[in-house]
């Protein structure tokens, strides 16, 4: 049993700039669950859109797995349906910041703490970190880029 990730990047400028700031070759990532991906996204807060819909909008994409139980990480993720974008956490580098805090959430940290929440901590959790990047999920030894 895995749970699936989608990590995206687009071709606009704040796309661009998460990545050169994060070092990595994505700005996004997701959830994908029966044709649909959920997550935090900084015009809609955490909610789900159609893969299609994300996938054309991405100028880059690749999927992942996680061992993960699929219906635990979905539990956390639902649970978070409408909570506004962490738009303060952008600065997380330059100020301390709890990433686990559930009144907001950026992408990666959502999908970081539904892992936690599901048993299967993707990034170590004992190192005191302000942030989570899509880098830092792509780079767990826990998430297994798909190859096509």
């Amino acid at each position: 049993m895995t749970t699936r990730l989608l990590f995206t990047a687009e071709s606009g400028f704040v796309s661009m700039a998460i990545r050169v700031f994060t070092w990595s070759d994505y700005s996004h990532v997701e959830l994908v669950r029966e044709g649909m991906v959920y997550g935090a996204d900084a015009s809609s807060g955490v909610t789900g859109m159609t893969l299609e819909k994300r996938l054309s909008a991405s100028s880059k994409h690749a999927f992942a797995t996680t061992p993960a139980d699929p219906e635990k990480v979905w539990t956390a993720v639902n649970s978070q349906l409408g909570k506004p974008y962490d738009w303060a956490d952008v600065f997380g580098v330059l100020v301390h910041h709890d990433w686990q805090a559930t009144d907001k959430w950026m992408c990666s940290e959502l999908i970081a703490w539904a892992h936690l929440q599901a048993g299967v901590p993707l990034i170590n959790v004992n190192t005191p970190v302000n942030r989570v990047t899509p880098q830092d999920l792509l780079e767990s030894p826990l998430v297994l880029l798909e190859t096509a």
